[in-house]
């Protein structure tokens, strides 16, 4: 659309036509989404995070990761809706050991389709086996919860709720995974550790020490990905609001337990 406008001075007319820059009611027109493909994270033996950014231009944008073992892709993650431009994310479980695979952010409006360059990950390989009788350890390969919610004022710390965050985890085997809250405090390093401020370590480097609070609660897993509602409660009471860590450790039918696996959380009012 053709929007034209007079500007008088010294007697001379000057018309300023503007061709395609205002869209009807003089809003700025909306363009194409603008994407950019990132690195993938938590890479596992099936599992991956795919990351980019999207930046919808002002029009209402979705967006999705296509995947795949070429630049052919052949699958794609599940079309979400982008509010505003910033980081999108994308988990993908159900993928092959040791395996490269290319993949790419893919957003579409109204005004059209931008595609994310090329990326490729591989993901873990398989543990060397241990021998005859000898069972590994099994894996949380990855765990991720809400970043900030509010804790709910009754139940227990895994309910059907509203209120409170979204846990995923991934496993390599069933077992029961035992979660715990850790809260950041104030510490001193002593050598390579953050120890608990004391009047002979006053003057040492100050650092951040996570301290385990007490309680703890279980979820049974199955092998692949898992989720659940965590209320933000603990031993029956409200997380404070502040910054946490919960930790997962899984425990398999064996009795063999994993390294733990962390993911951070915000409380708030």
């Amino acid at each position: 659309m053709t929007h034209s406008r007079a500007v008088r001075g010294a007697g001379v007319s000057v018309l300023l036509v503007i061709v395609g820059w205002l869209a009807p009611g003089g809003a700025l027109a909306a363009g194409k989404p603008i994407v950019t493909t990132g690195a993938a994270a938590d890479i596992a033996q099936q599992t991956v995070t795919l990351t980019g950014s999207v930046n919808p231009n002002g029009a209402a944008t979705t967006y999705f990761f296509q995947y795949g073992t070429t630049s052919l892709y052949g699958a794609q993650t599940t079309a979400t809706r982008a509010t505003r431009n910033g980081k999108v994310t994308a988990p993908v479980a159900g993928l092959a050991p040791a395996t490269t695979y290319h993949y790419r952010v893919v957003a579409t409006t109204v005004d059209g389709t931008a595609v994310g360059a090329d990326q490729t990950f591989t993901t873990s390989p398989l543990p060397a086996p241990l021998g005859p009788g000898i069972d590994p350890a099994p894996l949380v390969e990855r765990l991720a919860i809400t970043r900030s919610f509010r804790a709910a004022s009754r139940g227990t710390s895994i309910a059907a709720t509203r209120t409170g965050a979204t846990v995923t985890y991934a496993l390599s085997e069933a077992g029961t995974t035992r979660f715990q809250v850790e809260k950041p405090s104030p510490g001193r390093r002593v050598g390579r550790r953050c120890v608990k401020p004391t009047k002979r370590n006053r003057a040492r480097r100050r650092c951040t020490r996570y301290v385990v609070l007490p309680g703890s609660f279980t979820h049974a897993g199955k092998a692949g990905t898992n989720r659940f509602k965590f209320t933000g409660r603990l031993r029956g009471d409200k997380l404070r609001p502040g910054s946490y860590r919960v930790v997962a450790v899984v425990t398999d039918a064996a009795g063999n337990k994993s390294l733990p696996k962390r993911a951070s959380f915000r409380i708030v009012r």
